[in-house]
């Protein structure tokens, strides 16, 4: 486990404090400035980081945030590019600061917890002094669990990107894609209040797989070529191959492995517009003629777990069942809507290398 501390008193005992408080003396890395974080935080990733807010003599005369050692570290190193190494590293503010407008900035700009530093011999309440270090052991907890779900999610993302961009034809569909996986992390990752969660009954997990979903869009343009009127036929650019869906309202014979996904036009095409095909039926046509997977293969991987649970979700399809039974916060299950969430994107990450 890698920690960091950024704080230019960290060895005037806060260094060994948390080590002992919290990591079992494990020792903990540190930087003193600006300048020292700058070329650790450039090699290495951080499981955990503690940064206080304000560094040296210049920035305790000043009363603006924005201004503080620590908020430049936070915005400028840490927080400013979703591909820098630590973006997803937890943050905990560790400071003697206890003005709120302090607090407030950093939290807005991505802290995810603080701790107001207070020296022994200074604290005034002994029993609070001692439930906030309780509070602080269970949110490091918490947070490097947190940071561990982030990194991952945060990795494939970038993954994506660097394939996309790599191999992608057309710039604004490698731009919409980067956008919309940064929502989606923004929807995952997003800190519900009380309120949100018990009276408005927001779910984070459930809305980010919709906007990851919706990413298959931008992928089976750029995959596929334009709809032929005349002879019903699409074109996979990587094969320069036609795909032939239909012959009438009978399939051709080129469909035997993946028959079962296609039924008759009336199904697969949409009435109110007849060049819109289902983009299941594209995803799954990608499957079978791009990456040449058989017709188990596509439906243990695509169908039967991701399209069914996009399928399921009460904010896109409602089912008859749960729209007569269910209320639809008793249909949340943030666990495996999480993990549905990784198995996008590694669908995703299938689809396009």
């Amino acid at each position: 486990m890698n920690i960091l501390l950024v704080d230019d008193e960290a060895h005037k005992g806060w260094k060994e404090i948390l080590e002992k408080l919290f990591f079992r003396d494990q020792e903990i890395e540190v930087a003193l400035d600006f300048f020292q974080a700058r070329e650790i935080l450039k090699s290495k990733y951080f499981d955990l980081i503690f940064l206080d807010l304000r560094f040296g003599e210049i920035d305790h005369v000043s009363n603006i945030t924005t201004n503080y050692g620590g908020y430049k570290v936070l915005t400028d190193l840490i927080r400013h590019d979703f591909k820098n190494l630590s973006f997803a590293t937890p943050v905990i503010l560790f400071t003697a600061s206890n003005k709120h407008k302090n607090i407030y900035e950093m939290l807005n700009y991505g802290v995810d917890d603080f701790y107001i530093k207070e020296h022994p011999e200074m604290a005034s309440d002994i029993q609070h002094s001692q439930d906030n270090i309780k509070r602080l052991k269970g949110s490091i907890v918490q947070l490097l669990k947190l940071g561990d779900k982030r990194k991952k999610i945060c990795c494939k993302i970038n993954e994506i990107n660097e394939i996309v961009n790599s191999n992608f034809k057309n710039e604004n569909i490698k731009k919409r894609i980067d956008e919309k996986l940064r929502i989606g992390y923004a929807l995952l990752f997003r800190r519900v209040n009380t309120l949100e969660k018990n009276v408005l009954l927001f779910n984070n997990e459930v809305n980010s797989f919709i906007i990851f979903w919706s990413v298959l869009e931008e992928i089976s343009h750029e995959f596929f070529g334009k709809f032929d009127d005349l002879d019903k036929s699409w074109i996979i650019k990587s094969k320069s191959e036609k795909i032939q869906w239909f012959d009438g309202d009978i399939l051709k014979s080129k469909f035997p492995t993946i028959k079962k996904e296609f039924n008759t036009i009336d199904e697969v095409f949409d009435v109110k517009n007849a060049n819109q095909i289902n983009l299941s039926n594209q995803i799954v046509a990608l499957l079978r003629y791009h990456l040449e997977w058989d017709h188990h293969k596509i439906r243990s991987v695509f169908l039967d777990k991701l399209n069914k649970y996009r399928n399921e979700t009460d904010f896109i399809h409602s089912s008859t069942d749960n729209i007569l039974n269910k209320e639809i916060s008793k249909t949340y299950d943030s666990e495996f809507a999480f993990k549905r969430n990784n198995d996008m994107l590694d669908f995703i990450l299938k689809l396009i290398k």
